[in-house]
């Protein structure tokens, strides 16, 4: 940034400027943070080098430009590293910079010195590159050397002010120094640019005089060539006939007067009649070979082909030189046509774009100007009459480099570049001729792209209205000329301001530097003095805290509500605080000079074993000593408080051990609590017995013991029998009672080594070690008996409990725990099938063909679905039969179970095993839970379908059926409008009263109700009017061929009737074909379910159905 700021100040050729603040800010910056720094000051340089346009003869792109930045760059950092060391070398470097000595030699060194190296080192790289050439090399190096001089003279100084140390010695001078210096800098800088600006107005009047000279000859020229042409015009339009030989005598007199012109010619419009006629009088005229000519696509002239009009060259003067141009029909050619059509439009000159004229053999761009000539005495009105008229044109050939030289030529206008532009263009402008007047005034063509020719902040531009196209004029100062008119008194003021600033930072620097010296002296004084006076304010205020901070100790050991002894060197008491006075039952004065240990005695609680003295250990290892976990105090009187401790030793000021402190607590509640909670870690809370997951680990070593020694041990799965009677009928306290009765009971028949735990529920499990399978079935055979034979009593009410049992081996052939304990489930549900309160042993080789074995190995099957999550729901439309095209009214929920091998099993398969073995609570209650959880989940849409649910008749009785519904609406926010329930007839009937309740109480909180397979029972239309229901679903098997079969139809009809008189609706299941639906639109049924309207889909649902 310093960079950029200063180039502002740079004079204009060169790349130099009087002051460059980056020399003096790199030189700080390594004196400051050492090498380090390098890196930065080199690349800062380089990026600065980098942006600007180094000469003319280079562009920012290219790779040798980023070369020279990088070699300059390496320059200044070379530059910095010099004048780093030469400082330090020959001078102890003082970075506060007190003394004159040391502030000339930083300076002196740092600036004019060691700026001889960068000076000399760019200005030489810029030399060879071609940037500059030996006229420019003494004005670059001295600029140079100034600049970087001038940079250390004055913004070292500023850099230490902002960034030295210490910073006591720069902070002050920010006033002192860097505020005058900042100040006169910026009048320097000021009369520079004031002083520059006046040069710079000078020396662009000279130049735009220079420019007027140029642009006024080129402008005669122009006028001149468009008046020769309209001369042209003239004379055919006051001619009868012109010959070639007067034409020829007519031009030649312009053509001496006008030398820029390439030729003058007349090219008349030739229709494809007349081709024939002007081409034999061309002959004639003395050109044998004379013929129409056009350009093929090769660029060769070629016999001009068939067309309706021809433009042609004709007569052209000089013929010497356009020989190629006569006969050449310019029609051809879109460019010059475009101009050729306009001009005759318009009846006006018209001058084409940029072109390569047909005779041009060189580089040189031309332009055409074409004047119409009309067969008529003055120019027709309209474009039409003047197409009509159009007899040819007079025209103008002209050579751009040719023209700009020929106004150029006799200007005596030196070093300066002349281009020409063609503007008419929209996009962008079109080089036409570029030339340079070198410094002895001699006209040299140049390049459009010769970089020496580049515009810079000195030009001068003038545009030409030439035959409706607009040229651009613009002159700019070669080198040569901005050397011989550099601004010099621009430079003087700021060079020599810019030196004078430095030396007044020099004597600033001194004068600062002496007054801080003085101000360290006085300050070294009155610091001798007040620490004098502080040590000794210092004494009184230690004795008086040392009275005060043993008062402190004293009450604080007192109040604190850890037990607290400190001991001296040797181990003896010195004191005791109340807490520990407490806790030991020894006063301080019975225990002040005793040992530790006879006051302080401690166990282990485990191993009932004297513990480690802490203070002996203390003393010993010099650091401090925490008790291990499990210590006891006994106190004087035998008392046992379970303590935690440390022990810390006290120094004195030369760090010998003079005595130790030992903190310690009471922690016994602590423990007791840490020992009930790892107890209920693994321990039922109601029983006491062990809980599921600590039997879980158990059987796991049991079975690895197995597997890795072959011992035999035995597994017995309980479940309580008539459990649910007692919960049911006299709620859970009571059968939370009779679960701990029955613990105790089982407790006092097993051994210590076994393992008695509460599974669940009413289930237990026991765990025989090492225990053989006939001793294990008689200690089952106990169990069992002593549970028959007690009879819990509630509330003066007796019930008879039982127990079946589950049993198994564990051998080493079985993989997992789990599969021992769906095996012993296995075993106790065959146990329940063959009348319950008895032992079944597990038999790995039954036959599964026993249909009573599959039953319970599908109960098992079920149980452990419920838990690993096996359970699928699907769900199938229910559709309205009102509209033409059925609408889906809402879905129903069925249940399907995925079994131990993957297979999906259906509901027929395992619902009445469910029901029938007491099941079908836990998956309705699954069910429930799943979908309303869920319920976003499994219809992932923005409005979800209401749903109906199936519950099993088992549930009607149960009392706490309803409460777990209203907890689950509550928890998960379903709203109950959306719910429809649904138990089968058969089910409502057998348990009248508590369907009756249910149904009520579903409605009352919102939801739906609807009675399943009706007409499947007997008694149905007896009991219909008494349940409150919504829905009435026909059973199926009166629908299925209700299309075939008259009686099933006059069934479903009277059900239709009954139904909608009692303000119930209708829905028919099992609707499997068309015909039967249209059957059931006909009687009035309202819904209706089955294949022939959906099958059910597997949840979650991607898209829900409107009709079907």
């Amino acid at each position: 940034m310093s960079g950029h700021l200063s180039l502002l100040l740079a004079i204009p050729p060169g790349y130099a400027t009087a002051v460059w603040p980056g020399a003096g800010i790199a030189l700080a910056g390594l004196l400051l943070y050492g090498r380090r720094y390098l890196p930065g000051v080199i690349l800062g340089s380089f990026l600065t080098n980098l942006s600007l346009d180094l000469g003319s003869v280079l562009s920012i792109a290219t790779l040798k430009t980023a070369f020279i930045a990088m070699v300059i760059a390496f320059g200044a950092g070379a530059q910095a590293l010099l004048g780093a060391k030469l400082v330090q070398r020959l001078f102890k470097f003082d970075p506060g910079l007190l003394e004159l000595r040391n502030i000339i030699g930083l300076l002196a060194l740092g600036g004019p010195v060691s700026c001889l190296f960068n000076s000399t080192w760019s200005v030489t790289i810029l030399l060879v590159a071609g940037v500059i050439d030996w006229s420019e090399y003494g004005y670059s190096w001295m600029t140079w050397w100034v600049g970087d001089s001038i940079g250390v003279l004055i913004f070292l100084p500023l850099a230490f002010i902002w960034l030295g140390k210490p910073r006591e010695c720069w902070v002050k001078r920010r006033f002192t120094v860097a505020l005058p210096l900042a100040l006169f800098f910026s009048l320097v800088v000021i009369g520079f640019l004031f002083a520059s600006h006046q040069e710079k107005k000078e020396v662009m009047h000279t130049f735009i005089q220079r420019g007027d000279v140029i642009g006024d000859a080129l402008d005669k020229h122009i006028v001149h060539y468009l008046e020769a042409v309209h001369a042209i015009q003239s004379y055919f339009a006051s001619s009868n006939h012109v010959t070639r030989q007067e034409f020829r005598t007519f031009v030649a007199r312009t053509l001496d007067r006008a030398p820029g012109i390439q030729a003058l010619s007349w090219n008349p419009r030739i229709t494809a009649a007349e081709r024939n006629t002007y081409e034999a009088a061309a002959r004639q005229d003395g050109f044998p070979g004379f013929h129409l000519m056009e350009r093929n696509v090769d660029g060769e002239l070629i016999t001009a082909t068939e067309r309706p009009v021809y433009v042609a060259v004709y007569y052209i003067e000089p013929y010497k030189g356009n020989e190629d141009a006569l006969g050449y029909d310019v029609y051809s050619q879109p460019q010059r046509r475009l101009a050729l059509d306009l001009s005759r439009d318009i009846g006006r000159a018209v001058a084409t774009e940029r072109i390569t004229l047909i005779q041009e053999s060189g580089t040189q761009a031309g332009v055409l100007v074409f004047v119409p000539i009309y067969n008529a005495e003055k120019t027709p009105d309209s474009p039409a009459e003047r197409r009509a008229r159009l007899h040819g044109y007079a025209v103008g050939v002209f050579r751009l480099g040719d023209v700009l030289a020929a106004a150029l030529a006799g200007t005596n206008v030196t070093d300066v570049w002349v281009r020409l532009y063609d503007d008419s263009a929209a996009e962008e402008p079109t080089p036409l001729a570029f030339s340079h007047l070198d410094d002895r005034g001699e006209v040299k063509m140049a390049s459009a792209l010769d970089p020496q020719s580049q515009e810079g902040t000195l030009n001068y531009t003038r545009r030409y209205e030439v035959a409706g196209r607009t040229w651009r004029l613009t002159i700019i100062p070669d080198a040569n000329y901005l050397v011989a008119n550099r601004s010099w008194a621009g430079w003087w003021v700021l060079a020599g301001g810019l030196l004078f600033a430095g030396v007044l930072g020099l004597f600033l620097l001194s004068l600062t530097g002496r007054w801080f010296l003085d101000e360290r002296r006085a300050e070294a004084l009155a610091e001798s003095n007040a620490s004098l006076s502080d040590q000794v304010n210092q004494r009184i205020r230690t004795e008086q805290a040392l009275h005060t901070e043993k008062e402190k100790a004293e009450v604080t050991l007192h109040s604190i509500g850890d037990a607290v002894i400190t001991t001296d060197a040797s181990g003896d008491i010195e004191y005791l605080n109340p807490v520990a006075e407490r806790l030991t039952e020894w006063t301080a004065e019975e225990a002040r000079g005793k040992p530790l240990t006879a006051v302080f005695r401690i166990i282990n609680e485990e191993t009932r074993e004297t513990a480690v003295d802490p203070v002996y250990r203390c003393r010993n290892e010099g650091r401090v000593i925490g008790l291990a976990n499990h210590t006891v105090l006994i106190s004087r009187s035998g008392r046992e408080y379970a303590i935690q401790d440390s022990a810390a030793p006290i120094r004195d000021y030369e760090s010998r051990i003079m005595g130790v402190v030992l903190v310690f607590n009471d922690v016994s509640e602590t423990r007791r609590m840490a020992r009930e909670a790892a107890h209920y870690a693994t321990h039922d809370t109601l029983t006491g017995l062990v809980n599921r997951r600590e039997f879980d680990r158990r059987l796991e070593q049991s079975l690895a013991s197995s597997k890795h020694y072959g011992t035999r041990h035995a597994l017995c799965y309980l479940d309580l029998d008539q459990f649910k009677i007692v919960n049911d009928t006299c709620g859970h306290r009571a059968g939370d009672e009779l679960l701990k009765h029955i613990a105790n009971l089982l407790s006092n028949e097993v051994r210590e080594r076994d393992t008695l735990a509460r599974l669940g529920g009413d289930e237990f499990g026991l765990l025989l070690d090492n225990c053989p399978i006939e001793k294990a079935f008689e200690i089952a055979e106990t169990l069992v008996s002593n549970v028959r034979d007690y009879r819990f009593v509630w509330d003066e009410q007796p019930f008879d409990i039982g127990v079946s049992i589950g049993l198994v081996t564990i051998v080493g052939q079985v993989e997992t725990a789990e599969m021992l304990l769906s095996h012993a489930d296995v075993a106790c549900y065959a146990a329940k099938n063959q009348g319950r309160n008895r032992v079944h042993v597990y038999q790995p080789d039954f036959s599964g063909a026993d249909p009573h074995h599959r039953e319970i190995l599908r109960i098992a099957d079920m149980r452990s679905a419920i838990d690993q999550n096996r359970f699928r729901l699907y769900g199938q439309p229910i559709c309205s039969l009102g509209e033409e095209i059925p609408q889906v009214q809402w879905y129903e929920l069925l249940l399907r179970m995925v079994d131990q091998d993957n297979h999906l099993v259906l509901p027929g398969s395992f619902v009445p095993i469910a029901e029938r073995f007491d099941l079908m609570g836990q998956i309705d209650r699954w069910v429930v839970r799943t979908i309303f959880r869920d319920y976003k989940k499994l219809f992932p849409i923005e409005d979800p379908p209401n749903i109906a649910i199936n519950l099993s008749g088992n549930l009607l009785g149960d009392v706490s059926l309803l409460p777990f519904l209203r907890e689950q609406f509550a928890t998960h926010g379903i709203d109950p409008e959306r719910v429809c329930f649904e138990v089968t007839e058969t089910a409502a009937i057998r348990n009248i009263s508590a369907a009756m309740q249910l149904i009520r109480a579903i409605r009352e909180m919102g939801g739906k109700f609807a009675l399943d397979d009706f007409g499947s029972g007997l008694s149905s239309f007896a009991y219909l009017k008494t349940l409150p229901v919504n829905y009435l679903k026909i059973d199926g098997n009166l629908v299925r061929r209700i299309a075939e079969e008259s009686e099933d139809r006059a069934m479903v009809e009277a059900v239709n009737q009954l139904a909608h008189r009692l303000g119930m609706q209708t829905v028919a299941e099992y609707v499997e074909t068309t015909e039967c639906m249209q059957v059931l639109h006909e009687i009035g049924v309202d819904y209706a379910q089955g294949f022939a309207l959906a099958i059910p889909e597997p949840l979650p649902l991607t898209r829900v159905k409107s009709n079907v």
